[in-house]
């Protein structure tokens, strides 16, 4: 019996898969391609749906650290997972650093992921923003906005930003939720006055590693993007 993925940390790929075909198709092998992957500034100054129903977890390894930012590098993890006759299932992909050093600046990466099954056939989805809640206090998601210290590092604002917006630039990229909340906090915070969040939220206390799968949606005041990879169904193009 299946059951739903569970104390799942790191940013979170969510795929739906339609078989159409008669019978059943075998997914063995997931690859997740790291196109970008670099760290945030800190911004301290200073001083009844389709559940889940498997989780693969990738690491990156340690000479793939964002900082500097990674040379792109492919993931690449043997699976067995199967998705019935006329059947929609989801799976899900987390990846992350192996530790997280408490006070590490979130990083953002866009990364294309390929499904093997069925004897060798391709399934390609991407490119897709990604964004990690990192391991500092001040800086980090907070359900639909985030949190950012009140009287930030100079530049700070300016160089996360411009990291965000390249990264929306990517032609046909899929945007996580966080990805787009994070785009819309800066803009915002660039605009409100110095030294005050455009919301008013001060820091409080830092919550645990976000355990639900980013949905996705593009920025509302960026440039546009297709829907998120967790509402798309992607075929297995079995028997065809």
């Amino acid at each position: 019996m299946r059951t739903k993925a569970t104390n799942i940390h790191g940013p979170h790929i969510d795929i739906t898969l339609g078989n159409i075909a008669n019978g059943a198709s075998l997914v063995t092998k997931a690859s997740i391609t790291f196109n970008r992957l670099q760290s945030l500034e800190p911004c301290a100054a200073t001083g009844g749906e389709v559940v889940v129903s498997a989780n693969y977890q990738f690491k990156i390894p340690e000479d793939q650290q964002p900082v500097p930012p990674a040379k792109p590098f492919t993931l690449t993890k043997a699976i067995s997972y199967e998705v019935s006759a006329n059947k929609h299932d989801r799976l899900m992909l987390t990846v992350g650093l192996p530790e997280i050093p408490d006070g590490n600046s979130p990083w953002l990466g866009v990364v294309d992921v390929s499904l093997e099954h069925d004897g060798g056939q391709q399934l390609k989805i991407g490119p897709i923003a990604l964004v990690d809640t990192g391991a500092n206090s001040e800086f980090y998601p907070d359900g639909d906005t985030w949190v950012i210290p009140a009287n930030p590092a100079e530049g700070c604002i300016e160089k996360n930003l411009q990291l965000v917006s390249e990264v929306l630039k990517t032609p046909n990229v899929v945007v996580a939720k966080e990805v787009a909340a994070l785009d819309r906090a800066l803009r915002n915070f660039k605009e409100a006055p110095v030294g005050q969040p455009a919301d008013g939220k001060t820091s409080p206390p830092r919550p645990g590693p976000t355990k639900n799968p980013p949905a996705g949606q593009p920025a509302q005041d960026g440039p546009p993007a297709p829907a998120p990879v967790d509402t798309n169904v992607y075929t297995l193009p079995n028997g065809l």
